[in-house]
């Protein structure tokens, strides 16, 4: 059994309903966890692109990341401020987690890794998924 895995299962739970665990839910949860390391590892490649080329250039993506983020950021801390209630909070996190995945896809599609940095976006991000 995978303790990451298990923790983010007990994590994502509504602490006042029984767990459900599953083989299944420790599954899913796993799942998760792939899916925001791999994430995270998208990420540091296109921190590490820009800073090998010394490029800080801006555009769009940029805005509307770090308005995802603060969406995200905001719904996860009302989450959680509603009574704990971290199923609502893993959605935040999904769904900055797709919208980021979609924006990586869009940069990748454009062969445009260079010129998307923003030090703000990027450091909101690292703070809601550690």
């Amino acid at each position: 059994m995978d303790a990451r895995a298990f923790r983010f299962m007990v994590m994502t739970a509504q602490y006042r309903n029984p767990l459900n665990f599953t083989p299944d839910t420790l599954k899913s949860a796993l799942n998760s966890l792939k899916r925001i390391d791999k994430l995270i590892l998208s990420l540091k490649q296109i921190i590490n692109n820009n800073n090998n080329n010394n490029n800080n250039n801006s555009n769009n993506n940029n805005n509307s990341m770090e308005d995802e983020c603060n969406t995200a950021i905001n719904s996860f801390e009302a989450a959680m401020c509603d009574d704990m209630n971290s199923p609502r909070a893993a959605a935040a996190l999904y769904g900055l987690v797709g919208a980021t995945e979609k924006a990586i896809k869009g940069i990748t599609n454009n062969n445009n890794l260079n010129t998307y940095t923003n030090t703000n976006t990027n450091t909101n991000t690292n703070n809601i998924i550690k």
